[in-house]
């Protein structure tokens, strides 16, 4: 991999690190606002925030990447990400939005695929 790649995709894993964090946040507020606040409109909020973080890493990832033929897999997995954030949206559903980034075996604690799908990345910059 050349350098040129190698500070794209380091790009890439930082906007993926921005982003999980900034959604863990907006999940833990989103939780709060349900269950302790009783506010359902703030917990559609969040999730919609939520998904629009998917969606604007998304597209943020595909610019950082245009261009760099190796990878178009890691640009087709943003992507993904982003389409299933818009679906989510386009269906106004609170529920698929809440889902977005969780397996059906997920349990607390574990990372989410966004976070696991940073680290397979990261694995590729050694």
């Amino acid at each position: 991999m050349d350098e040129t790649a190698r500070v794209c995709l380091g790009n890439v894993i930082t906007a993926i690190d921005e982003t999980a964090v900034a959604i863990r946040n907006v999940e833990r507020d989103a939780a709060v606002a349900l269950h302790e606040n009783n506010d359902e409109p703030a917990y559609r909020a969040a999730m919609a925030q939520k998904a629009e973080n998917l969606i604007e890493l998304a597209e943020k990832g595909g610019k950082e990447l245009q261009g760099i033929p190796e990878f178009v897999d890691i640009a087709a997995s943003l992507a993904g990400f982003g389409q299933r954030a818009e679906q989510a949206l386009n269906l106004d559903s609170v529920f698929y939005m809440s889902a977005l980034l969780y397996p059906e075996d997920y349990r607390d604690g574990d990372k989410n695929d966004l976070e696991r799908f940073a680290d397979t990345l990261r694995a590729r910059l050694k």
